[in-house]
Protein backbone atom coordinates (compact mmCIF):
# COMPACT_ATOMS: atom_id res chain seq x y z
CA UNK A 1 0.00 0.00 0.00
CA UNK A 2 2.82 2.49 0.50
CA UNK A 3 4.56 1.66 -2.12
CA UNK A 4 1.66 2.43 -4.25
CA UNK A 5 1.33 5.43 -2.56
CA UNK A 6 5.43 6.33 -3.49
CA UNK A 7 4.71 5.56 -7.04
CA UNK A 8 1.90 8.11 -7.66
CA UNK A 9 4.15 10.84 -5.78
CA UNK A 10 4.64 13.62 -9.01
CA UNK A 11 8.48 13.74 -10.08
CA UNK A 12 9.91 17.45 -9.72
CA UNK A 13 10.06 19.28 -12.93
CA UNK A 14 13.63 20.45 -13.26
CA UNK A 15 14.11 24.32 -13.61
CA UNK A 16 15.48 25.99 -17.04
CA UNK A 17 19.22 26.43 -17.46
CA UNK A 18 18.82 29.51 -17.08
CA UNK A 19 17.90 29.46 -13.60
CA UNK A 20 20.66 26.72 -12.95
CA UNK A 21 23.46 29.05 -14.43
CA UNK A 22 22.08 32.12 -11.93
CA UNK A 23 22.05 29.64 -9.25
CA UNK A 24 25.60 28.36 -9.56
CA UNK A 25 26.75 31.72 -9.63
CA UNK A 26 25.00 32.85 -6.62
CA UNK A 27 26.36 29.18 -4.78
CA UNK A 28 29.84 30.14 -5.95
CA UNK A 29 29.62 33.66 -4.71
CA UNK A 30 27.73 32.83 -1.48
CA UNK A 31 30.57 30.41 -0.18
CA UNK A 32 33.16 31.90 -1.60
CA UNK A 33 32.62 35.29 0.79
CA UNK A 34 31.09 33.12 3.44
CA UNK A 35 34.67 31.46 3.73
CA UNK A 36 36.20 34.87 3.33
CA UNK A 37 33.94 36.76 6.03
CA UNK A 38 33.90 33.59 8.54
CA UNK A 39 36.03 31.01 8.17
CA UNK A 40 39.46 32.36 7.12
CA UNK A 41 39.06 35.47 9.54
CA UNK A 42 40.41 33.20 12.10
CA UNK A 43 43.21 32.10 10.75
CA UNK A 44 46.06 34.29 12.10
CA UNK A 45 48.56 34.34 9.00
CA UNK A 46 45.22 35.67 7.30
CA UNK A 47 44.74 38.95 9.23
CA UNK A 48 46.41 41.09 6.79
CA UNK A 49 44.09 39.96 4.11
CA UNK A 50 41.47 40.54 6.15
CA UNK A 51 42.12 44.12 7.26
CA UNK A 52 43.01 44.83 3.51
CA UNK A 53 39.64 43.65 2.61
CA UNK A 54 37.87 45.16 5.64
CA UNK A 55 37.34 48.37 4.31
CA UNK A 56 36.11 47.45 0.86
CA UNK A 57 34.01 44.34 2.34
CA UNK A 58 32.76 45.81 5.49
CA UNK A 59 31.75 43.58 8.47
CA UNK A 60 28.64 42.39 7.23
CA UNK A 61 29.60 41.36 3.45
CA UNK A 62 29.02 37.43 4.53
CA UNK A 63 25.89 37.81 6.42
CA UNK A 64 22.96 37.04 4.25
CA UNK A 65 25.16 34.69 1.73
CA UNK A 66 25.75 32.62 4.79
CA UNK A 67 21.86 32.86 5.22
CA UNK A 68 21.38 31.34 2.27
CA UNK A 69 23.78 28.39 2.19
CA UNK A 70 22.53 27.55 5.92
CA UNK A 71 18.70 27.55 4.81
CA UNK A 72 18.75 25.92 1.36
CA UNK A 73 15.39 24.95 0.36
CA UNK A 74 14.26 21.90 -2.20
CA UNK A 75 12.28 23.40 -4.89
CA UNK A 76 13.26 25.89 -7.48
CA UNK A 77 10.67 28.33 -5.87
CA UNK A 78 11.65 27.86 -3.27
CA UNK A 79 15.03 28.46 -3.42
CA UNK A 80 14.79 31.60 -5.01
CA UNK A 81 12.34 32.71 -2.14
CA UNK A 82 14.95 31.70 0.57
CA UNK A 83 17.94 33.90 -1.99
CA UNK A 84 15.62 36.87 -2.58
CA UNK A 85 14.37 37.34 1.26
CA UNK A 86 17.88 37.13 1.99
CA UNK A 87 19.03 39.39 -0.33
CA UNK A 88 16.32 42.04 0.71
CA UNK A 89 17.94 41.66 4.73
CA UNK A 90 21.10 41.95 3.26
CA UNK A 91 20.33 45.28 1.16
CA UNK A 92 18.91 46.80 4.38
CA UNK A 93 21.89 46.16 6.54
CA UNK A 94 23.68 47.31 3.51
CA UNK A 95 22.04 51.05 3.29
CA UNK A 96 22.41 50.87 7.72
CA UNK A 97 26.29 50.11 7.13
CA UNK A 98 26.15 52.94 4.34
CA UNK A 99 24.67 55.30 6.78
CA UNK A 100 27.15 54.85 9.85
CA UNK A 101 30.09 55.45 7.64
CA UNK A 102 32.55 57.52 9.45
CA UNK A 103 33.06 60.97 7.80
CA UNK A 104 36.72 61.06 7.23
CA UNK A 105 39.67 58.05 6.88
CA UNK A 106 40.84 57.05 10.26
CA UNK A 107 43.64 55.09 9.57
CA UNK A 108 41.76 52.04 11.38
CA UNK A 109 40.93 49.15 8.56
CA UNK A 110 38.19 48.15 10.49
CA UNK A 111 36.50 51.55 10.81
CA UNK A 112 37.21 52.75 7.23
CA UNK A 113 34.54 52.71 4.57
CA UNK A 114 35.69 52.92 0.84
CA UNK A 115 33.39 54.26 -1.67
CA UNK A 116 33.47 50.45 -3.56
CA UNK A 117 32.13 48.87 -0.23
CA UNK A 118 28.73 50.20 -1.25
CA UNK A 119 28.79 48.04 -4.58
CA UNK A 120 29.53 45.32 -1.97
CA UNK A 121 26.72 45.81 0.24
CA UNK A 122 24.13 48.09 -1.59
CA UNK A 123 24.18 47.28 -5.22
CA UNK A 124 25.30 43.49 -5.70
CA UNK A 125 22.51 42.50 -3.03
CA UNK A 126 20.58 44.42 -5.82
CA UNK A 127 22.05 43.23 -8.97
CA UNK A 128 21.02 39.47 -7.06
CA UNK A 129 17.65 40.64 -6.15
CA UNK A 130 16.91 41.94 -10.09
CA UNK A 131 18.46 38.46 -11.52
CA UNK A 132 16.28 35.81 -9.18
CA UNK A 133 13.32 38.29 -9.77
CA UNK A 134 13.58 37.50 -12.84
CA UNK A 135 14.01 33.84 -13.17
CA UNK A 136 11.24 33.85 -10.61
CA UNK A 137 9.00 35.18 -13.29
CA UNK A 138 10.39 33.01 -15.63
CA UNK A 139 10.22 29.63 -13.91
CA UNK A 140 6.80 30.64 -12.98
CA UNK A 141 5.67 31.27 -16.64
CA UNK A 142 7.36 27.96 -17.31
CA UNK A 143 5.61 25.74 -15.03
CA UNK A 144 2.20 27.44 -15.57
CA UNK A 145 3.11 26.37 -19.41
CA UNK A 146 3.50 23.00 -18.37
CA UNK A 147 0.69 22.45 -15.85
CA UNK A 148 -1.77 24.00 -18.88
CA UNK A 149 0.03 21.56 -21.36
CA UNK A 150 -1.00 18.67 -19.60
Amino acid sequence: MVYALAMDQPKPIPCSSFTRVCFWLYYSYAIAITMHGVVLAFIPSYRAVTEFMMPYQGWTAHTGYMGTLLFIRTGTINRIRTILGFMVVQLIVGIGDAGLAPPSPTGNPYLDHDPIRYGFTIVLPMVWIVLFIICWKREDKRMRSLVIAK
